[in-house]
């Protein structure tokens, strides 16, 4: 049965083997999916920092989740016993999102094709940079025409989170005021952004930046409570 899975999965990108985990990765995408091909790790600080500070029978949320890498990382850290949160955006991203959660058999992650915002509304998405699905952007376009698509706030999908995972290209202090309530009971955020808005308003929260996790692959940066 694993091996029928491998191969109907195998057609459609890169089939690789990671720190405890699989995906399939997305051909087309020249960032993230072809750094995993080629050294098997993400951001090796931001990797660290995960699976330090997650406990088994936590809670984590991933406010971008791409294709899944962060997501099937705490799926296995958190065990059966925690749960994973992952919203993701872009269909396509989604769809390697949920191809990635079902080639591992993660019963204790719940994926939302939505863009997390501080309201309920319809938002523009312009599409994803080309050669980079991880580079998306709101209200504008990039490589496909824009259209409109649900947004959503965490507060109204996540009862309760200890870690949460914020990369949301540009939008993060939206998706942080639309969590407001989730965030007053979490412990710790990594937050992969240089919305300077969205600094203050985690720090107004009570969060305070304890490790600079920033890489070549961009700014990422960890909160926690004193």
């Amino acid at each position: 049965m694993k091996r029928g899975l491998d191969e109907t999965f195998g057609t459609l990108g890169w089939l690789v083997e990671l720190d405890g985990f699989r995906m399939i990765l997305d051909p087309n995408d020249e960032n993230i999916s072809k750094v995993l091909r080629t050294v098997k790790i993400w951001e090796p600080k931001v990797t660290d920092a995960v699976k330090q500070l997650l406990r088994r029978g936590d809670i984590f949320v991933s406010c971008g989740a791409h294709i899944g890498y962060y997501t099937c990382l705490a799926a296995h850290l958190v065990g059966p016993q925690g749960k994973v949160y992952a919203f993701e955006a872009w269909p396509k991203n989604f769809t390697y999102l949920h191809w990635n959660i079902m080639l591992n058999g993660l019963r204790n992650v719940e994926a939302y094709p939505l863009i997390l915002s501080d309201r309920v509304e319809e938002k523009g998405f312009g599409g994803v940079e080309k050669g980079n699905t991880g580079g998306s952007r709101l209200d504008g376009s990039n490589e496909a025409p824009n259209v409109r698509y649900p947004a959503g706030r965490l507060d109204d999908y996540v009862p309760r989170a200890d870690f949460l995972m914020v990369d949301c290209e540009g939008w993060d202090e939206l998706v942080l005021r639309g969590g407001v309530n989730l965030l007053s009971r979490a412990s710790t955020v990594i937050y992969e952004s240089m919305s300077q808005e969205g600094v203050d308003w985690l720090r107004s929260q009570g969060f305070e930046m304890t490790e600079d996790l920033s890489s070549g692959m961009g700014p990422s940066h960890l909160y926690r409570r004193p």
